[in-house]
């Protein structure tokens, strides 16, 4: 049997407002991860503009951990 991509999925649903989406994603990435799970982000940004994008990379250029 494969190994899964990821143990946990944090799953973010945001709209207009990238300084709390940022703050929220360097949360989720610095959480303690004792067990040693795969994790990874899943982000929905719901604004039309797609606002987010830059907190989104910014963040992602920060961590091992994947950001989508």
């Amino acid at each position: 049997m494969a190994q899964p991509a990821c143990d946990v999925t944090f799953s973010i649903a945001t709209y207009d407002r990238p300084k709390l989406l940022a703050k929220t994603l360097r949360s989720c990435v610095g959480q303690t991860n004792r067990r040693g799970l795969k994790l990874e982000v899943l982000v929905t940004d719901n604004h039309p503009s797609g606002n987010g994008r830059q907190a989104v990379d910014d963040v992602a250029g920060e961590t091992t951990v994947p950001i989508r």
